[in-house]
């Protein structure tokens, strides 16, 4: 682990953060008079203004090289954590490597180490988990390992809740148990009835935090590029026909109880120190209920049957790769830097698509509204900016990113027939028959995939990247 901390200090101290480290560094007897980082907020104005500032502004800059090399590793420790450790390594007295000392801390106290969370899903259905499963042998869960990534379909009952997330300690290989005692209280003191009412998923994070929201826009980030790969894995199966067993095995189908009262979500955190149990937090949504609602909304039926055969384990490996590439293209290049860039743009646009796509899932909206959000996800993804015969571009590009695939010919004549239903939507108010919305999900899929594996062919200055990254 040393070396890897070696690494990581590398990465993180630039000329900006060494320099804000010095100055810091040569103020430790300034900052001794604060017993922590409160008292240094709020009695900052009481002593030395000019010093208080300087000593405010070097923090803040060390403090965010800090935050961008643990969240560019997937180690989201929260803001004001990584304020109190900083601070404290500070104001030792002792003469420290500030950025090295705090990775150590950091490990020391094992916050680095392996959560999750869980969400409540809606509309979502497993096949094979309904009556069917009393009747042959299936799968009680669906765990895609890679993408940390565990589903169950609806419980019914606290007992079995608390075995599925026991099989989510276990199958994302974490030592501390489960806290009955901490899940029981939640149940009891807030409208939980999600918990065994609605299909659940479990999203492996490493994540510390010290309040209940400064890590809320990574869950929101992971909740929805989860579930739009659940969305994809579903028009991505290869199945021969719509089984009748499996439509009526779905758990979506059978006992289906779901709520949409979601107001909270589930997280469990390694504890500091040696405690037996994670830590458990039963947050609120800042953003509000109907924000979660929205995104827990998984309109689809996957089986995972076939997932689990070997010549799907590629096509599996292949969309987790794509995503995982998208979200974290986005923290690096939106959130962790910003600005207008090329790269900045490009990775605000692809997840701007994705949204549409799952838009064009959803349970609550109509054919038409499916059909028009499928669009704008093609047209965000495939166009860099408004310009005549747009249509014609991106069935241009579809042929571009399709290249070699079989069936390309027909995947094109389908996205050209969205096109024309959306056009009629949209600028007659009347919708044309398109039964061939699955195939035109799966077209995305696809072209998703091809943009995403060009994102290095990205040039630096460029007015318009699609066009350059797909050579259009």
């Amino acid at each position: 682990m040393s070396n890897r901390i070696a690494d990581l200090t590398k990465e993180a101290v630039n000329k900006k953060v060494e320099h804000a480290a010095e100055i810091v560094l040569s103020r430790q007897a300034f900052i001794q008079q604060f017993s922590d980082i409160e008292d240094f907020v709020l009695r900052g104005p009481e002593v030395d203004a000019k010093a208080a500032a300087a000593t405010e502004y070097n923090l803040r800059i060390i403090r965010s090289g800090l935050a961008g090399i643990l969240w560019k590793n997937d180690v989201f420790i929260g803001i004001d954590v990584i304020d109190h450790i900083l601070f404290g390594l500070i104001s030792s007295g002792k003469t420290i490597n500030i950025v090295p000392e705090f990775l150590k801390s950091i490990q020391h106290k094992g916050l680095h180490r392996t959560g999750f969370i869980v969400y409540p899903l809606h509309s979502f259905g497993v096949l094979g988990l309904g009556f069917y499963r009393f009747f042959k042998k299936s799968l009680p869960y669906m765990t895609i390992g890679n993408a940390g990534l565990s589903i169950t379909a609806q419980t019914n009952s606290k007992e079995r809740t608390f075995a599925f997330l026991d099989h989510v300690r276990e199958v994302f290989a974490i030592k501390q148990k489960i806290p009955a005692d901490s899940i029981e209280h939640f149940i009891s003191s807030r409208p939980l009835r999600w918990i065994e009412n609605n299909p659940l998923l479990a999203q492996r994070v490493r994540s510390f935090t010290g309040t209940y929201y400064e890590n809320q826009f990574i869950y929101m980030l992971k909740l929805r590029m989860s579930t739009a790969l659940l969305m994809m894995l579903s028009v991505m199966e290869s199945r021969r026909t719509m089984d009748e067993r499996l439509i009526h095995g779905s758990s979506a189908q059978v006992n289906n109880r779901q709520t949409l009262d979601i107001k909270h979500y589930l997280t469990f955190e390694t504890p500091v120190g040696r405690r037996k149990s994670l830590t458990a937090s039963c947050i609120p949504m800042m953003a509000g209920q109907l924000e979660l609602a929205l995104l827990s909304d998984l309109n689809v039926a996957v089986d995972p049957r076939v997932w689990s055969k070997p010549g799907a384990i590629k096509r599996l490996s292949s969309l987790q790769q794509t995503v995982t590439t998208v979200e974290k293209g986005y923290l690096n290049e939106v959130i962790l830097v910003g600005g207008d860039s090329v790269r900045s743009r490009v990775h605000r646009k692809l997840i701007m698509s994705i949204d549409s796509y799952r838009r064009s899932f959803s349970a609550g909206v109509r054919d038409s509204e499916a059909i028009v959000s499928l669009a704008i996800a093609f047209e965000t993804l495939l166009t860099d900016h408004y310009a005549p015969k747009v249509t014609e571009r991106i069935i241009r590009r579809v042929r571009l990113c399709l290249k070699g695939i079989k069936g390309t010919r027909r995947f094109q004549r389908v996205v050209s027939q969205l096109f024309a239903c959306r056009g009629a939507i949209v600028h007659q108010g009347s919708a044309r028959m398109f039964s061939d919305l699955r195939i035109a999900q799966k077209v995305y899929v696809l072209c998703l995939q091809h943009v995403v594996s060009s994102l290095p062919r990205l040039p630096r200055q460029s007015g318009s990247p699609i066009a350059n990254i797909l050579g259009d």
